[in-house]
This record gives C-alpha cells, sequence and structure tokens, in this order.
C-alpha cells in the first residue's frame, strides 16, 4: 500500500512542478514529455526525490531502521535514470522511448539498491548482534 501511495503521489508532484515550474520560473513549457524541456527536468527531480523517500520508509519498515545512506543512494539513482533517460530518447523524442526507457531503467536501480540494503542488512545483523555493523546513517525505528 505504501508503493502505491508512492507512486500515485510522485505522479501528483511530477505533473504538479512539470506544469507550474514554466509559470514559477519563467521558461517556455514543452510540447511533450518526450521533448524533455526543462519542465520536464524539475518534475522528474521532484518525483524522483518522493519516490526515494517513500521507498526508504517502506525499507525502514521492513528491517526496523531507517537508512540516509539508503535515501541518497535512491536520490542519486533517481538522476541517474533521469539521465539515461535522456540520452537514450535524443534520437527519438517519443513516448516510447521516454518512458520505455525510464521506467525500466528506474525500477531497476531502485530494486537493485533497496535489495541489496536489506541483503546487507540482514547479513550484519546475523554476524553482528549489537545490528548493523556499519551504524552510520542508520536509525532504529522505536
Amino acid at each position: 500500500m505504501l508503493c502505491t501511495i508512492t507512486y500515485m503521489v510522485g505522479l501528483v508532484v511530477f505533473f504538479g512542478v512539470t506544469g507550474f515550474s514554466p509559470d514559477w520560473f519563467g521558461f517556455a513549457r514543452s510540447s511533450s514529455i518526450a521533448g524533455f524541456g526543462v519542465d520536464v527536468g524539475l518534475g522528474l527531480i521532484a518525483a524522483g526525490l518522493v519516490g526515494a523517500l517513500g521507498i526508504t520508509l517502506f525499507t525502514a519498515l521492513l528491517t526496523g531502521k531507517w537508512s540516509n545512506r539508503l535515501l541518497q543512494r535512491l536520490m542519486v539513482a533517481g538522476l541517474l535514470a533521469m539521465v539515461i533517460t535522456f540520452i537514450a530518447n535524443l534520437p527519438f523524442q517519443k513516448d516510447w522511448s521516454f518512458f520505455g526507457v525510464l521506467l525500466p531503467v528506474g525500477n531497476a536501480l531502485f530494486c537493485y539498491l533497496v535489495g541489496s540494503h536489506i541483503w546487507r542488512d540482514s547479513n550484519s545483523t546475523m554476524h553482528n548482534s549489537h545490528g548493523n555493523a556499519d551504524n552510520t546513517n542508520v536509525y532504529p525505528i522505536t
């Protein structure tokens, strides 16, 4: 349920920032999402931040610990997915190439980071009775 809420909030934030940012900052609106103008870029950054926060919260509920490091990595992964999408979409400028790159790349990066975080957390818990061996940026949820 939390992942669905995160996805929906991310969509609302994306369309909100994409829709209002030209008025806020005074630049031209993109003709389409695949055109990848400044408004679309800002919308993707905002939606990536929402996604990173929501998935980090979901992971914290699974592991019982909040991790700033995971949040930072997910934010970077969101930016990386956006850059890869921009580069891959340059020759095509079509919706199918935009979403056909953004969604699989973003999902793959997020899944890898969350899975490796949970794997490291479970391994460190087994080897260290005090929880995470590297307690940097990891806070127990009480």
